[in-house]
């Protein structure tokens, strides 16, 4: 299949993909930080009867349910940048 390739106007193509990915990896890193912080932080507040470490984990929890609709966007959109900017590869 000939396929153009599509340079972007601003950044060389590498850019872009090496953005998009470590964009990616970092927010998945903090999801699945807080996801493994916040059973902690809730235990310790279950042990010493402390309402804001349970806040903390809640928060945490929701947090992460915002920060997944992007990481996951950014994920699915890997795969399509590059095999719209590579597809002679």
């Amino acid at each position: 299949m000939d396929l153009p390739v599509i340079d972007p106007p601003i950044f060389p193509r590498w850019v872009w993909i090496e953005e998009i990915t470590y964009s990616h990896i970092i927010i998945a890193t903090v999801i699945n930080t807080l996801v493994l912080l916040a059973p902690i932080y809730e235990y310790i507040g279950m042990r010493r009867q402390d309402p804001r470490y349970d806040r903390l984990a809640k928060g945490f929890i929701t947090f992460s349910l915002i920060l997944f609709s992007p990481g996951a966007a950014l994920g699915t959109g890997i795969p399509m940048w590059i095999m719209g900017t590579y597809p002679e590869f």
